[in-house]
């Protein structure tokens, strides 16, 4: 049995094709270059963060590589 999820999973990253994010090479590149922007701006304490589920986990995946504290 789907979901109504399963539907869209397979293209779910659809929406990160577009002209920015190739001309940062990948979607990949381009959720790095967010992280290290917010990374770099964001206080150095430890924070909470929340991932609430709107992609594929990789921002998250890569911010636990950039701040490990948080």
């Amino acid at each position: 049995m789907q979901t109504e999820f399963d539907h869209y999973a397979a293209t779910y990253d659809g929406g990160q094709d577009n002209w920015l994010k190739r001309l940062l090479g990948n979607e990949a590149q381009f959720t790095a270059c967010k992280v290290r922007w917010l990374a770099y701006r964001l206080p150095r304490a430890p924070l909470r963060v929340l991932d609430y589920g709107c992609g594929t986990g990789e921002f998250l995946e890569q911010w636990s590589v950039a701040r490990p504290a948080d």
